[in-house]
């Protein structure tokens, strides 16, 4: 599965509002292994987002159930994530914050595609497709989430 579609300016302005809150407070994941690589990175904050935030975001795509983790970034000059799979998940996306570069790369078995970061640009993919953020000098922000749930749902997929 893998899904791009764009979201609007409020949707967007308010996960960067709340980004530059938990930065301002330090609220920040503090365990050893994470992939994020000069950057800030927030704990799991789903349980602190309203059920009508959590809609406009999934989109109709997905049910605000099946949700179960985000985390938002915020990458520092040069800051990047190494390779990785989210091995608990089922599905998984990235909400774009700002323009900025780093871009996404996403390793398919047959093809690597390439994404450029754009704000409110929302990919929806396949929890195990290893995919990577190249360094970003231009402070990238990003929510990630992830979805748990074994239905498919509403839209156009491209299945690997």
């Amino acid at each position: 599965m893998y899904h791009i579609q764009y979201l609007n300016s409020k949707i967007v302005n308010y996960f960067n509002e709340k980004l530059d809150g938990y930065i301002k407070n330090n609220y920040r994941y503090t365990e050893l292994k994470v992939e994020t690589v000069n950057g800030f990175q927030t704990p799991n904050i789903v349980k602190e987002i309203k059920p009508k935030i959590k809609e406009q975001l999934l989109n109709g795509l997905f049910k605000t159930s099946d949700l179960f983790h985000l985390h938002l970034i915020h990458y520092n000059k040069g800051g990047r994530q190494g390779l990785h799979i989210h091995p608990h998940e089922v599905y998984s996306f990235i909400l774009y914050l700002n323009n900025a570069d780093g871009d996404t790369i996403f390793n398919f078995k047959d093809r690597t595609i390439i994404e450029k970061p754009k704000k409110g640009k929302i990919i929806f993919f396949n929890a195990k497709i290893p995919h990577k953020a190249k360094t970003s000098f231009k402070y990238k922000r990003v929510l990630v989430g992830a979805i748990e749930t074994k239905k498919r749902y509403h839209g156009y997929w491209m299945l690997t």
